[in-house]
């Protein structure tokens, strides 16, 4: 793993039911492979305890920034951008969709020289309205 400090960043919309597992997921998966690193939630106004549920985590590299009004996802992500410390940024969806197993690998591709590392989904599991 790289010994510089890598930002989560999880854009959040009425995401409490998810979230919880989404970020200790995360967590759990980067400190087992001794990354540093940051997580950063924001909650784009939601209208649910996300917030909360956030702070109620209490690992101590997590933390949220909620949004005054709903801005939707891009400003949401263009927030934690600016306000994540790391070396580098990886945007992942409050709703377990984005397979946190590959972090590693994207992390070494980074630290090998790419300046951008992008995963697409193989599948992913939605309904469609």
């Amino acid at each position: 793993m790289s010994e510089k400090l890598i930002s989560i960043i999880i854009p959040t919309f009425n995401g409490a039911k998810c979230i919880s597992d989404t970020v200790t997921e995360i967590h759990d998966l980067l400190v087992s492979s001794g990354q540093k690193h940051e997580i950063v939630v924001v909650d784009d106004c939601s209208q649910d305890s996300v917030f909360d549920v956030v702070l109620n985590l209490k690992i101590n590299i997590v933390r949220c920034v909620r949004l005054a009004a709903n801005k939707g996802q891009h400003m949401a992500i263009r927030v934690g951008l600016g306000v994540c410390v790391g070396s580098a940024a990886i945007i992942l969806a409050d709703d377990g969709q984005d397979n946190p197993n590959v972090i590693p690998e994207m992390i070494q591709k980074w630290g090998g020289g790419k300046d951008i590392v992008w995963a697409l989904h193989a599948k992913r599991v939605d309904t469609f309205l």
